[in-house]
């Protein structure tokens, strides 16, 4: 009886598909590289760390677990001094009270809030989910907003719902503006309770808004429909954004995207449609 080889045994001669990926980690540098990244750095059993390319890990936390001021700084330093010097992004379920029993904890958080601005380099992604009612939290998320300063950055997710502040929000627009030579920030997310339009109002007024490329924008809190479009209608008037969408904004429909900035100028000012407006 002679056995006939499958096309899949003929294309991987080596036997089955995870001893191959194995030897070719060891024969290819770059597939080698990306497997000392998935491995090397900071790590704990709640977390999901992939990879998008040789040079960016991703740190990802598993559903319903939240991680404290404290660990994102002691994250950002430990990615600091990491010898390959990878991009990286958090994604944190949401954001929880430092353990004020633990002496470690809050000997980190004041020496970071202590020092000043806190340097993020390559930080490209950031996101933080979760409820921003809980007063101590949400003080202690606006100390740390204040605190870092990511000059890598290309996305940014606050999404927050509950209650919300001024010092809170002006924390946030500050976060999404320095360092002012920033370039790199193109996709904002937003879902919080505006109450300070104020503020709001200077940050889609700003050079660092102009250079977004996506907007979503989520709040039932407040109408802010009159600052949004002030903003589309006036000032730089968004040149470089392809997509705004817009959820639960008082007097727009309950999901709205344009896909054109330019789209969105004509709705505020009235002016003849060049594209077509996408209802999600």
């Amino acid at each position: 009886m002679v056995k006939v080889q499958t096309n899949k045994q003929r294309a991987s001669p080596a036997g089955p598909s995870q001893f191959t990926i194995r030897r070719g980690r060891r024969d290819n540098p770059r597939l080698r590289n990306e497997a000392d990244l998935n491995t090397a750095g900071p790590s704990s059993s709640n977390f999901l760390l992939t990879d998008r390319s040789p040079r960016t890990a991703f740190l990802k936390r598993a559903a319903a677990v939240s991680a404290s001021g404290d660990e994102i700084f002691r994250w950002i330093e430990d990615f600091g001094l990491r010898e390959d010097r990878p991009n990286y992004g958090f994604d944190i379920a949401d954001f929880g009270v430092i353990d004020t029993k633990c002496e470690t904890a809050v000997a980190i958080w004041d020496r970071y809030i202590g020092q000043g601005r806190v340097c993020a380099r390559r930080l490209i992604s950031f996101v933080i989910r979760g409820n921003n009612s809980n007063q101590t939290t949400r003080t202690q998320l606006t100390d740390m907003l204040n605190a870092i300063e990511a000059p890598s950055l290309e996305t940014v997710k606050i999404l927050r719902p509950g209650l919300s502040c001024r010092t809170f929000e002006e924390a946030l627009y500050g976060f999404l503006c320095a360092p002012s030579e920033r370039t790199t920030l193109k996709h904002v997310s937003l879902c919080w309770c505006c109450c300070y339009q104020t503020g709001l109002s200077k940050y889609l007024e700003s050079a660092a808004a102009s250079r977004l490329v996506l907007l979503r924008l989520q709040t039932n809190a407040a109408n802010v429909k009159d600052t949004i479009l002030h903003a589309l209608a006036g000032g730089h008037r968004f040149p470089n954004l392809r997509t705004l969408s817009l959820q639960n904004i008082q007097g727009s429909p309950p999901r709205t995207c344009w896909t054109r900035s330019r789209r969105a100028t004509c709705v505020a000012t009235g002016a003849p449609s060049p594209s077509r407006s996408l209802v999600m």
